[in-house]
Protein backbone atom coordinates (compact mmCIF):
# COMPACT_ATOMS: atom_id res chain seq x y z
CA UNK A 1 0.00 0.00 0.00
CA UNK A 2 1.48 3.25 -1.00
CA UNK A 3 1.16 6.36 2.05
CA UNK A 4 1.13 9.63 0.53
CA UNK A 5 2.94 12.22 2.29
CA UNK A 6 0.50 15.30 2.55
CA UNK A 7 1.71 18.59 1.19
CA UNK A 8 2.22 21.54 3.21
CA UNK A 9 0.82 25.03 1.82
CA UNK A 10 3.07 27.78 1.87
CA UNK A 11 0.27 29.81 3.84
CA UNK A 12 0.38 26.87 6.64
CA UNK A 13 5.00 27.48 6.15
CA UNK A 14 3.88 31.37 6.94
CA UNK A 15 1.42 30.63 9.78
CA UNK A 16 4.12 28.26 11.38
CA UNK A 17 6.82 31.01 11.12
CA UNK A 18 4.11 33.89 12.84
CA UNK A 19 3.77 30.99 15.71
CA UNK A 20 7.34 30.93 16.02
CA UNK A 21 7.89 34.70 15.89
CA UNK A 22 5.21 34.97 18.55
CA UNK A 23 6.57 32.64 20.41
CA UNK A 24 9.88 33.78 20.90
CA UNK A 25 8.41 38.04 21.19
CA UNK A 26 7.03 36.01 24.31
CA UNK A 27 10.31 34.53 25.44
CA UNK A 28 11.87 38.06 25.22
CA UNK A 29 9.20 40.22 26.95
CA UNK A 30 9.80 37.56 29.44
CA UNK A 31 13.30 38.08 29.76
CA UNK A 32 12.51 41.98 29.78
CA UNK A 33 10.20 41.75 32.39
CA UNK A 34 12.85 39.88 34.70
CA UNK A 35 15.21 42.73 34.46
CA UNK A 36 12.67 44.61 35.98
CA UNK A 37 14.26 46.62 38.76
CA UNK A 38 13.76 44.34 42.62
CA UNK A 39 14.62 47.16 45.32
CA UNK A 40 13.69 50.50 45.65
CA UNK A 41 16.30 53.32 46.74
CA UNK A 42 15.49 56.36 48.41
CA UNK A 43 18.21 59.22 50.13
CA UNK A 44 18.07 61.81 52.57
CA UNK A 45 18.89 64.11 52.06
CA UNK A 46 19.54 64.11 47.90
CA UNK A 47 20.22 68.08 48.09
CA UNK A 48 21.95 70.54 50.86
CA UNK A 49 24.85 73.23 51.13
CA UNK A 50 28.00 71.61 52.44
CA UNK A 51 30.76 74.64 53.86
CA UNK A 52 34.12 74.34 52.70
CA UNK A 53 35.96 72.38 55.52
CA UNK A 54 33.25 71.08 56.53
CA UNK A 55 31.42 67.14 55.77
CA UNK A 56 27.70 66.43 55.56
CA UNK A 57 26.45 62.55 56.11
CA UNK A 58 23.65 60.96 53.82
CA UNK A 59 21.37 58.13 54.19
CA UNK A 60 20.59 55.30 51.23
CA UNK A 61 17.92 53.43 51.68
CA UNK A 62 17.57 50.24 50.19
CA UNK A 63 14.21 48.48 50.27
CA UNK A 64 13.42 45.04 48.61
CA UNK A 65 10.41 44.43 46.27
CA UNK A 66 8.67 41.26 45.33
CA UNK A 67 10.75 38.92 47.88
CA UNK A 68 13.70 40.20 46.29
CA UNK A 69 17.07 38.67 48.82
CA UNK A 70 20.23 39.01 47.28
CA UNK A 71 23.70 41.33 47.58
CA UNK A 72 23.17 44.75 46.17
CA UNK A 73 26.66 46.28 45.44
CA UNK A 74 27.32 50.21 45.33
CA UNK A 75 29.97 52.45 43.83
CA UNK A 76 30.46 56.29 43.38
CA UNK A 77 30.27 56.56 39.84
CA UNK A 78 30.68 60.58 39.97
CA UNK A 79 31.93 63.09 42.37
CA UNK A 80 33.91 66.66 41.88
CA UNK A 81 37.46 65.94 42.05
CA UNK A 82 38.52 68.19 45.19
CA UNK A 83 35.76 66.00 46.90
CA UNK A 84 35.96 63.46 49.21
CA UNK A 85 33.25 60.96 49.25
CA UNK A 86 33.45 58.01 51.22
CA UNK A 87 30.42 54.82 51.82
CA UNK A 88 30.20 53.46 54.75
CA UNK A 89 29.65 49.66 52.91
CA UNK A 90 30.57 48.80 49.54
CA UNK A 91 28.26 46.21 49.62
CA UNK A 92 25.07 45.18 51.62
CA UNK A 93 23.03 41.96 51.47
CA UNK A 94 19.14 42.71 51.45
CA UNK A 95 16.44 40.20 53.25
CA UNK A 96 13.27 39.59 51.77
CA UNK A 97 10.60 42.48 53.31
CA UNK A 98 13.36 44.27 54.35
CA UNK A 99 15.52 47.64 53.99
CA UNK A 100 19.04 48.41 54.85
CA UNK A 101 20.41 52.06 55.07
CA UNK A 102 23.93 52.67 53.72
CA UNK A 103 25.51 55.89 55.35
CA UNK A 104 28.18 58.09 53.01
CA UNK A 105 29.95 60.87 53.77
CA UNK A 106 31.00 63.96 51.81
CA UNK A 107 34.03 65.91 52.76
CA UNK A 108 34.89 69.16 51.19
CA UNK A 109 38.29 70.42 51.94
CA UNK A 110 38.46 73.83 52.73
CA UNK A 111 41.52 74.44 50.02
CA UNK A 112 38.94 73.33 47.77
CA UNK A 113 37.86 75.46 44.48
CA UNK A 114 34.53 73.97 44.40
CA UNK A 115 32.05 76.57 45.32
CA UNK A 116 28.71 76.31 43.75
CA UNK A 117 26.41 73.66 42.68
CA UNK A 118 28.22 69.91 42.10
CA UNK A 119 27.16 66.68 41.74
CA UNK A 120 27.87 63.27 43.48
CA UNK A 121 26.16 60.06 41.82
CA UNK A 122 26.36 56.31 43.14
CA UNK A 123 25.13 53.19 41.31
CA UNK A 124 23.49 50.38 43.03
CA UNK A 125 23.81 47.24 41.25
CA UNK A 126 21.97 43.31 41.44
CA UNK A 127 21.33 40.84 39.38
CA UNK A 128 23.01 42.87 36.32
CA UNK A 129 20.44 45.29 36.85
CA UNK A 130 21.90 49.23 37.91
CA UNK A 131 19.31 51.83 39.94
CA UNK A 132 21.75 55.19 39.65
CA UNK A 133 20.78 57.89 42.42
CA UNK A 134 21.73 61.53 41.94
CA UNK A 135 22.67 63.81 45.43
CA UNK A 136 22.86 68.01 44.51
CA UNK A 137 25.14 69.43 46.82
CA UNK A 138 25.96 73.68 47.09
CA UNK A 139 29.25 74.00 48.65
CA UNK A 140 29.46 77.06 50.30
CA UNK A 141 32.21 79.28 50.52
CA UNK A 142 33.91 82.03 53.32
CA UNK A 143 36.32 84.67 52.54
CA UNK A 144 36.50 85.50 49.08
CA UNK A 145 35.48 83.52 46.21
CA UNK A 146 36.60 83.93 43.05
CA UNK A 147 34.17 83.34 40.22
CA UNK A 148 34.81 84.19 36.06
CA UNK A 149 32.90 85.36 33.25
CA UNK A 150 34.29 83.33 29.95
CA UNK A 151 32.54 81.89 27.43
CA UNK A 152 29.58 84.05 27.31
CA UNK A 153 29.07 82.78 31.34
CA UNK A 154 28.85 83.24 34.69
CA UNK A 155 31.19 80.41 36.22
CA UNK A 156 30.02 78.79 38.94
CA UNK A 157 26.57 80.22 37.60
CA UNK A 158 25.19 79.87 41.46
CA UNK A 159 27.87 80.31 44.45
CA UNK A 160 26.49 79.77 47.90
CA UNK A 161 28.60 81.69 50.11
CA UNK A 162 28.69 82.62 54.33
CA UNK A 163 27.13 86.07 55.55
CA UNK A 164 30.13 88.35 55.07
CA UNK A 165 31.92 86.83 52.67
CA UNK A 166 33.16 88.55 48.93
CA UNK A 167 32.69 87.18 45.41
CA UNK A 168 35.56 88.18 42.67
CA UNK A 169 34.71 88.36 38.91
CA UNK A 170 37.19 88.40 36.62
CA UNK A 171 36.19 88.78 32.98
CA UNK A 172 38.32 86.45 30.30
CA UNK A 173 35.94 86.92 27.48
CA UNK A 174 37.35 89.62 24.85
CA UNK A 175 34.25 91.64 25.07
CA UNK A 176 32.77 93.57 27.76
CA UNK A 177 30.38 92.52 30.11
CA UNK A 178 28.76 93.31 33.29
CA UNK A 179 27.24 91.92 36.80
CA UNK A 180 24.27 93.80 37.33
CA UNK A 181 21.96 92.70 40.07
CA UNK A 182 18.27 91.68 38.92
CA UNK A 183 16.09 94.33 41.51
CA UNK A 184 19.32 96.88 40.70
CA UNK A 185 20.94 96.86 44.14
CA UNK A 186 24.23 96.58 42.65
CA UNK A 187 26.14 96.76 39.17
CA UNK A 188 29.78 96.46 38.05
CA UNK A 189 29.47 98.74 35.06
CA UNK A 190 31.43 97.32 31.67
CA UNK A 191 34.06 94.65 32.52
CA UNK A 192 36.84 94.52 29.74
CA UNK A 193 39.10 91.64 29.45
CA UNK A 194 41.30 90.70 32.45
CA UNK A 195 39.10 93.46 34.77
CA UNK A 196 38.46 92.18 38.21
CA UNK A 197 35.24 93.24 40.31
CA UNK A 198 33.98 92.45 43.71
CA UNK A 199 31.40 92.61 45.67
CA UNK A 200 31.13 92.26 49.20
CA UNK A 201 27.11 90.48 50.78
CA UNK A 202 25.95 90.99 54.21
CA UNK A 203 22.65 90.14 54.29
CA UNK A 204 21.10 86.90 53.75
CA UNK A 205 19.40 85.46 50.74
CA UNK A 206 19.22 85.35 47.30
CA UNK A 207 20.80 87.78 44.90
CA UNK A 208 20.41 86.99 41.23
CA UNK A 209 22.34 88.64 38.31
CA UNK A 210 22.97 89.12 34.53
CA UNK A 211 24.99 91.03 32.20
CA UNK A 212 23.52 94.23 30.49
CA UNK A 213 24.90 94.09 27.51
CA UNK A 214 24.03 90.01 27.19
CA UNK A 215 21.04 89.43 29.16
CA UNK A 216 20.84 85.84 28.35
CA UNK A 217 24.13 85.16 30.68
CA UNK A 218 22.31 84.85 34.47
CA UNK A 219 23.86 84.24 37.96
CA UNK A 220 22.62 83.93 41.27
CA UNK A 221 24.37 84.60 44.99
CA UNK A 222 22.92 82.56 47.99
CA UNK A 223 24.02 84.27 50.84
CA UNK A 224 23.70 81.71 54.16
CA UNK A 225 23.62 82.83 57.81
Amino acid sequence: MNMQIPKVSSRRIEILFVIIALALANSIVSMTLSKEPQFTVSVDPSAFPITKGGYKDVSITIKSLYGFESEVRLKVSRAPAEAIVALEKESVFVENAREMIVNLRVNIPERANLVGTHYVDVDLESSNIVQPIELMIGVVGVGIQQAEIKDYQFVPATVYIKKGSTVKWANQDFVAHTVTSVNGTFDSGLLGFGRVWEMKFDKIGAYQYFCLPHPYMVGTIWVLD
